[in-house]
């Protein structure tokens, strides 16, 4: 009884949060009065003592409804499913959402230590992971790149301001870049994940070389400007 009535204070929260829709879950459920009248909860409010309640979630499972399924056989797992009110809704708003369920889903764990643990997923909660490891993976390879990049650079240049002139153009290419994909609204995918990275190469090893050549013919006594037109 402690575990579920910490899972329906759960269910009655997750109402009560902006851009939820409708929550579903065991407590929701409803029968068929046999006189007509109007319908009551399978599972009765107040919870009753562990014997009542273990008959009433064995009579639940054999539900012709097939509702009974929100809790597992061994009723050691129960679902309660969040219906969002606008599910296409841009990633900061459905981030919102699944912050304010992660704070009352942690509020109802901790009624129960040591009893119940909860998770989030479904499409939502994917869609949200999936797009920041993407987002982290492409900062961090292309951070990683231009650090390596500058040491390169410097070694091969033997001058650190060389080496972050050279950085300069394929830094500005990889934010126009980043910046333009966003701001047109295109879709992640493959494109928009290596696009940059191979902006960023092209634009690295063109400076690279030029700037390189410039301190050659500057060496062999080429004037400074002069140098940019041999």
């Amino acid at each position: 009884p402690a575990t579920l009535r910490a899972v329906q204070d759960f269910a009655l929260d997750a109402q009560l949060i902006d851009g939820v829709a409708d929550v579903h879950s065991i407590f929701a459920l409803r029968t068929s009065s046999p006189n007509g009248g109007a319908a009551r909860a399978i599972i009765p409010e107040p919870l009753p003592q562990q014997p009542q309640l273990s008959q009433i979630l064995d009579d639940l499972r054999k539900s012709p409804s097939g509702l009974g399924r929100l809790v597992s056989v061994d009723r050691t797992m129960t679902v309660v499913i969040v219906t969002l009110e606008h599910p296409d809704a841009p990633l900061p708003t459905i981030n919102a959402v699944l912050a304010n369920l992660k704070v009352i889903a942690d509020a109802a764990t901790a009624t129960a230590p040591g009893l119940l643990q909860a998770e989030l997923t479904g499409l939502p909660v994917l869609r949200s992971t999936v797009i920041d490891s993407l987002f982290s993976d492409m900062w961090l390879f292309n951070v990683f790149g231009m650090v390596t990049g500058f040491m390169v650079c410097a070694f091969a240049l033997r001058s650190v301001f060389l080496a972050a002139l050279v950085l300069m153009p394929s830094g500005t290419a990889l934010l126009w870049t980043v910046g333009a994909l966003g701001f047109s609204g295109y879709p992640i995918n493959v494109l928009t994940v290596a696009l940059p990275a191979l902006i960023v190469v092209l634009s690295f090893t063109d400076t690279l070389h030029l700037t390189f050549e410039m301190r050659r013919l500057r060496d062999s006594g080429v004037p400074d400007d002069r140098a940019p037109l041999e």
